[in-house]
Order: structure tokens, then sequence, then C-alpha cells
């Protein structure tokens, strides 16, 4: 997804916040999975068929990232910090896998790619056609299962740029988008699509705590990427917005919690400008990332 997917800050994080990346010099050990290509409908397709089950503690917490290539680099460079192996070994960067892992000083950290929360048809980018984000991480779950005889402790669910891309194509792919319509499908998007998908992740790991995690800063850029992120800044506050409108004792829906990484985001920018927070206008800087896997962590260390 290198250079296609943005709307995330980079900003400079705190001594402190870096810390979560630093909490071990020891890395647990981690076993791999193999990966087999099967194909389905003439279109290869990654399947994970676990070798073997993976010796967990008892006392090691299982947190599964569900988002897109802004989750994975974040968790990949906690990994890559804390001196953990990340498998499937050898997996290029950027590359969007259905099953990555690592565990490090008792937390082992899960990573699996959806292409939004919407309903296909995706961006073309994302060339597996044939499978929905809902066949996506029912797989991984039944993985995840299979290799470590458990289900996810924790769970932290993205789902924004990518439904972004996906609406401006149900829209019709107008250039200019007028953002009355973006504002209009949004709260379309926080009103019904974010609860029905959050439902089906749940009903899917039933005992697993769920958090939704809101957008980050956006950034306007009509021309890098494309006409569906012209009014990215407004589209994102709008976004943020609704899901902090549909609280409900402070719960998300009444259900899920909410971490507000937006706010967070900005509180670390200092008052900088949005747009001098990005790495290489995609991506935020690696401490941001820290940044936000300091918030995961202390979010589960509260359960």
């Amino acid at each position: 997804m290198k250079h296609h997917l943005a709307i995330l800050a980079c900003i400079c994080a705190t001594t402190t916040s870096l810390k979560v990346l630093n909490r071990t010099e020891q890395a647990a050990d981690v076993h791999t999975a193999s990966a087999a290509v099967t194909a389905r409908g003439g279109q290869s397709q990654s399947i994970l068929h676990v070798t073997h089950k993976v010796n967990t503690s008892a006392h090691t917490k299982l947190v599964w990232m569900i988002g897109c290539s802004i989750d994975n680099r974040a968790m990949r460079g906690a990994c890559s910090r804390a001196g953990a192996s990340l498998n499937p070994a050898g997996v290029p960067e950027g590359d969007q896998n259905d099953f990555q892992y690592c565990t490090f000083d008792g937390v082992t950290w899960v990573f699996t790619f959806h292409p939004g929360a919407s309903p296909p048809p995706y961006w073309e980018i994302y060339k597996d056609t044939l499978r929905t984000s809902q066949q996506r991480i029912q797989d991984a779950a039944q993985t995840i299962q299979r290799v470590f005889g458990k289900g996810p402790d924790a769970a932290v669910v993205d789902s924004s740029v990518w439904d972004l891309v996906t609406l401006w194509i149900h829209d019709g792919r107008p250039t200019p988008w007028p953002y009355e319509r973006q504002e209009f499908l949004a709260d379309k998007w926080c009103s019904s699509t974010i609860p029905t998908f959050l439902d089906f992740v749940q009903d899917l790991v039933p005992h697993t705590r769920i958090a939704f995690r809101t957008p980050f800063p956006g950034v306007a850029d009509c021309y890098s990427i494309g006409p569906f992120l012209c009014n990215a800044d407004r589209l994102v506050n709008d976004m943020n917005g609704c899901l902090k409108n549909s609280l409900a004792n402070t719960r998300l829906y009444g259900k899920y919690d909410l971490l507000d990484v937006n706010a967070v985001a900005l509180q670390e920018a200092h008052g900088q400008p949005v747009a001098s927070l990005y790495s290489d206008g995609v991506h935020p800087t690696h401490a941001l990332y820290a940044v936000y896997m300091s918030t995961i962590l202390k979010w589960v260390d509260r359960g």
C-alpha cells in the first residue's frame, strides 16, 4: 500500500511514549507457520497452513490488530525495536498479509489486513477481489485459534482510509468530489457501517475486548493520492465527531471502547501543521507509531 493510503499524521513522540518499544531486551521465542498458495477463481491467495501450535504462556496477552498498512507498520516497528522475530518470516515491508505476529514482553501482537468495512467493490490496489474483509478476518480468527490455542484477549479495529476510497468509488468516482456528498456518506459510515462491522468482529471472537481506533488527523491532498482526499482534513474531523457523538456511557455504540488516537496525535503535534507531520506523505514517523502502540498497550493493561 506504500504511496497509496493516507490520512495519518506523523509526529514526534516523547521519551516516555517510546518506552513501550523498549520494555524488554530479550524477545520471547516465536515459532513459524508455513504459508501455502492456493487458487480461488484463478487468483492466487495466501492461505496459512499451520505446521504446529505455538506454546504461549497463560500470562501472555494476545492483541489482534485489524487494519491497514498503518497498523502493520506500527506493529512491525514495535517488533523490530524489541528484537522480536516477525512470523511468518521473510515478509516484505508493506506487504499485506492475513497473519503476522511477534511476541515480546508478555504480549503477542497479531496483524490482519482488510480493505475496509464498506462492501466491495474495493480500490483497485486490492487485487484479491474474491475475498471480502469479513472473509479475511474470519480466516485469520480461525488461524489464531489454531496457532495459539485461544482467541485474542483484545482486538483493535481500524477502518477509515480504505473506506474513504470505497465510498468515492461507490459514489461514481466524481472529480471533484463534492464535500456535501462526502459528509453524508461519512455519517452513514459512522452510524451504520462501523457498528455493523464491529458487531461482526465481536460475534467472531465473543470473549475478546474490542476497541475501534479513530482516524488520525487528515491532510487535504487532491493530487498525490486521489480526489477522495481533497477534503480529508474536514472529513476526518466529521468522522471523529460522529464517533464521539456515538458514545454511550463512554462506550462506542454502548458496546466498544474508542481509542482516540486522533486526539493523541494532535496533542503530540504541539500545534505543528498536520501536513508537516507525515514521514513520506502517507505514513507516520516511527515516533508516532510508538505513541500509537503505547496507547494500545495502556488500554490492554487497563483490562
